[in-house]
């Protein structure tokens, strides 16, 4: 799965906050959250794939990533 990146209009201060941005606003609303844990997170697809997502910035306060890397299912 590609990275997800997007800007904000005020800075998040913190990767935690990113990650918290992107759970609560940008997560495709058919998937769930299996664990939470700061910038860190593991998420189920609708296509029953389960991914990390660890977010960060992506060169300032206003712009922000989250990555993504499989954990199990298969992704073909």
């Amino acid at each position: 799965m590609n990275d997800y990146l997007w800007e904000t209009e005020e800075e998040l201060a913190n990767n935690t906050l990113t990650m918290n941005d992107w759970l609560d606003h940008h997560i495709d609303d058919t998937w769930d959250i299996i664990y939470h844990d700061g910038t860190y997170a593991e998420i189920k697809t609708d296509d029953n794939l389960v991914y990390e997502v660890h977010a960060s910035g992506n060169g300032d306060f206003r712009s922000h990533k989250v990555e993504f890397k499989l954990m199990y299912g298969d992704a073909t």
